[in-house]
């Protein structure tokens, strides 16, 4: 397996989206500006619509078909082309009917930084398949060294949510452990959490 990411637009289309949604004009002569790296924090934790405008191209070579059937499944924010099986497109099959599940293919994925987020939520959960898992975590940590504001925020749903949304028959009790509690401080670091929360719904407002 292999994964290369390209960042096909830049994080000024956010600023500039951002701008014009608060009647501010975007950015002049040329529209480009790097935003600061609290402004994409803030973007990915809030999940407000600009981070939307930062796109990536992800090529992955050689996987198993039957993982990029779940990544093909994702529709919202990504669009994704599959190397065909077709016996008579593909030079390399000869009878596509005798292809085993496992059958490597390779898969470009064209996603924003928006469903990169929510494509984590479920790929990187504990309850994913195994071998689907994996590859995503590849593209996790491929992501780091291209943008590792966005790869901070490809977390699993637990992370997200401080709790498990699965059935409690059908998680896999990572919230229970101690490991759990330490990533769940490190993503909430530099924001509010419940504990905060708390704490300002005591103070009483100044009349």
């Amino acid at each position: 397996m292999n994964v290369t990411i390209k960042q096909v637009t830049n994080w000024d289309r956010a600023l500039n989206a951002a701008r014009w949604t608060v009647g501010k004009d975007e950015l002049l002569p040329d529209g480009w500006k790097e935003p600061s790296d609290k402004f994409k924090t803030e973007m990915m934790m809030s999940c407000h619509s600009p981070k939307r405008m930062v796109e990536y191209d992800i090529l992955i070579k050689g996987i198993p078909y039957y993982v990029a059937v779940h990544f093909v499944r994702h529709h919202v924010g990504v669009e994704k082309f599959q190397c065909t099986l077709r016996d008579d497109r593909n030079k390399e099959i000869s009878d596509r009917t005798k292809l085993p599940q496992d059958q490597p293919v390779n898969l470009w994925m064209a996603v924003n930084a928006d469903s990169l987020q929510s494509i984590s939520y479920l790929r990187l959960c504990g309850m994913a398949a195994a071998a689907t898992r994996m590859v995503w975590n590849a593209v996790y940590v491929e992501m780091k060294k291209v943008d590792p504001i966005v790869a901070r925020f490809m977390v699993p749903q637990c992370i997200r949510y401080g709790f498990c949304p699965e059935a409690p028959d059908k998680s896999c009790k990572y919230v229970l452990t101690k490991r759990f509690a330490e990533s769940l401080k490190e993503y909430r670091k530099g924001f509010l959490t419940n504990e905060d929360c708390d704490e300002y719904s005591q103070v009483k407002p100044k009349c």
